[in-house]
């Protein structure tokens, strides 16, 4: 029971990291993932789940709506492959390294195999990116990035919701109060709004700090 409450609670706060369309333009090894602060390129863009989540306030067309999900997918699979690719190509790069005497030139020229690999998906995933917003209106373009502005502070307190629950999870604590409290997020976030839903993190990070 204990174990499914977890589960659970884990589920809910990757659906609303995954909600706010919070995306690392180059992740190196995974699709999605948490942008770096100030990112100038991630800012010039819109992750399909800003998109999605916002399609009412956005006013996004069932045309658009259509275009993104053709296009994810279209990307997703070949990423995937890539990311399978990359997994493998590494764990021959770390045998390769665990030799007490590595050979140089091979080890180089694998190496460049799993670059070249991380490159392959970088691209795909920006082609996506790309794609997306040429999709979008001027204006619809103008929306999302001040969403992404008022975001921004509950990035900052999601990621550390996230950090605590790590460690609640290592101490072997009951995470239902957490799970409780965040079952009031979402549906903040989907109605838009952004200050309710931050003080339902800090009401999390209080728990989550005693």
């Amino acid at each position: 029971m204990e174990k499914t409450m977890k589960t659970n609670v884990y589920a809910k706060l990757t659906v609303n990291v995954y909600a706010l369309g919070l995306v690392l333009l180059f992740a190196s090894r995974t699709l999605w993932a948490q942008p770096a602060p100030q990112d100038p390129i991630a800012e010039s863009l819109f992750p399909p789940e800003l998109l999605m989540h916002h399609q009412d306030a956005i006013a996004l067309s069932e045309e658009q709506k259509d275009f993104i999900h053709a296009a994810i997918q279209r990307a997703e699979p070949r990423i995937e492959e890539l990311r399978r690719q990359l997994q493998d190509e590494s764990e021959t790069m770390a045998a390769l390294l665990k030799k007490d005497r590595v050979e140089e030139q091979q080890a180089l020229a694998q190496a460049d195999k799993v670059l070249n690999l991380e490159r392959e998906i970088k691209r795909t995933h920006l082609a996506l990116l790309i794609g997306i917003k040429n999709k979008l209106t001027p204006r619809q373009q103008a929306q999302l990035k001040e969403i992404k502005i008022k975001l921004a502070p509950i990035q900052m307190k999601m990621q550390g919701v996230q950090a605590s629950i790590r460690r609640w999870e290592q101490d072997g604590r009951d995470l239902s109060p957490i799970g409780q409290i965040m079952d009031e997020f979402e549906p903040l976030m989907r109605e838009g709004k952004f200050k309710e839903a931050e003080a339902v993190l800090d009401r999390a990070l209080k728990r989550l700090r005693e």
